[in-house]
């Protein structure tokens, strides 16, 4: 076995693959390596002897999605981004970590945060996972955080030039 069969390794096998252009048929087989995606191969290639795959004769496989501009500290009630301002600071870890796990969850891997409040969203990244790394082109810092401000107070331009967190 490779290297890969020691880690937390294991397949899973769709009947199609969206590599973000196109459509591709004829099934395609995943190695999955602590949660990630290792190798692809298209076609009818077969599993290493011994390692669980899981079966999605109907699945597509997608690449990770993007979600942009999205506003982490505002939760999905009404009124969200009005009521920010008022949203004690203890209470924002919670509705970032609740608003990234339900991007996870429908297949975004990667966000654009441009409703950050007092560098919340910067905190949180730094304290969980170290700093991110930002998209291409993209400063590492919140637009509330270029001015000391709420992002909601910041002109267009600012706020245009977010982060992103995961």
């Amino acid at each position: 076995m490779t290297k890969h069969a020691v880690r937390m390794a294991r397949m899973a096998r769709m009947a199609r693959m969206f590599d973000g252009e196109r459509l591709v048929d004829g099934g395609v087989l995943v190695l999955l390596d602590e949660g990630r995606v290792a190798e692809v191969h298209l076609g009818d290639a077969e599993a290493p002897e011994g390692w669980p795959v899981r079966e999605e004769p109907n699945g597509t496989l997608l690449p990770g999605l993007v979600d942009a501009p999205v506003h982490l500290c505002a939760d999905a009630g009404p009124d969200a981004l009005g009521r920010l301002v008022e949203r004690p600071e203890s209470d924002l870890d919670k509705v970032v970590e609740t608003s990234l796990r339900t991007h996870l969850t429908a297949g975004v891997t990667t966000v654009r945060d441009l409703g950050d409040r007092r560098g919340a969203v910067l905190r949180w990244r730094d304290r969980h996972h170290g700093a991110a790394r930002p998209a291409r082109g993209v400063p590492r810092r919140s637009a509330g955080e270029m001015k000391g401000q709420d992002a909601r107070s910041c002109p267009r331009s600012q706020a245009r030039s977010g982060f992103t967190t995961a």
